[in-house]
């Protein structure tokens, strides 16, 4: 049995229950940074993906006060801390992972939170041929917006280290199971097939086009579980990555309700959860 990391209980819960301006909550979400033009309020929002594009509008007071909270609430703060960097290069190195900043100024807390979450994970799920280097910082050159899992690169845009730390922790487990799915399907390709036909099953089970009857449980992160859904379960090598998070943010719960799910649903998604409980050697969290 191994124990969920703390950063990442809270992905066990609801993000928002509608305490806030559901405007400020959208730019909390997708990374929005605040600014302060002559007293009027404006924000920085991403517009799209690898590029990084990104406008900027002016806010409502209301809106403006609610979102400053919320960034002071849920966003990393600080700047560089050079011993938070060394201890996450010393837990890599033996490990086989190199690491590659590529942000003039790292928030403190994004070395920490990476450090906690990799340790928390079964050493050979690091190190292999689809995981040789973690890169904090810059952008990619695909579609991808937030972060990408690119031949042994797992890499997390400057749009996940400025925002939610709540979004980057969920992201760095997403691009990791995207590349243990790889090693998967290199070394052990009958049970990638498992997963390819077991999400085949998942999404023709009648759910009259709602992506969350299918995945229930998927985790709250960026634009919400609606939308989670909706994005993993139309391939099945996001689909295999977003299960990697839920594996382990939600631990054995996961195994407790995919039993309450109906017969036709529940068959699938118990295969899939015990491949990956066999490629997590095992081991289950809590």
């Amino acid at each position: 049995m191994a124990t969920t990391p703390n950063v990442l209980i809270p992905l066990r819960e609801p993000w928002f229950t509608g305490e806030v301006p559901s405007k400020a909550e959208g730019y909390v979400r997708f990374a929005a940074q605040l600014m302060d033009r002559g007293g009027q309020v404006h924000v920085m929002r991403h517009v799209s993906g690898g590029a990084g594009t990104i406008i900027e509008e002016r806010v409502d007071a209301e809106t403006g006060e609610a979102f400053r909270g919320l960034v002071a609430r849920e966003y990393f703060a600080g700047d560089n801390d050079e011993r938070a960097r060394r201890a996450l290069e010393e837990f890599l190195a033996p490990l086989g992972v190199g690491l590659k900043i590529s942000k003039r100024r790292v928030p403190p807390g994004v070395f920490e939170v990476a450090r906690s979450i990799l340790a928390a994970l079964p050493a050979g799920h690091l190190g292999h041929e689809s995981f040789r280097t973690l890169e904090l910082g810059g952008w990619g050159h695909g579609a991808a917006k937030c972060s990408e899992h690119d031949g042994s690169l797992v890499h997390m845009f400057n749009f996940a280290l400025k925002g939610p730390v709540r979004n980057f922790a969920a992201l760095l487990l997403h691009e990791t199971g995207h590349a243990r799915f790889a090693v998967l399907e290199e070394r052990e390709p009958d049970l990638a097939g498992q997963i390819r036909a077991c999400h085949a099953e998942i999404i023709r089970f009648p759910s009259g086009g709602d992506s969350r009857a299918l995945m229930p449980f998927a985790v709250d992160y960026l634009m919400g579980p609606a939308s989670r859904a909706e994005e993993t379960l139309g391939d099945t090598r996001e689909f295999a990555a977003e299960v990697y998070v839920m594996y382990v943010v939600r631990g054995k719960d996961l195994a407790r309700r995919i039993g309450s799910l109906p017969p036709g649903l529940e068959a699938p998604w118990r295969t899939v959860y015990d491949i990956f409980k066999r490629c997590f050697g095992g081991v289950e969290y809590e």
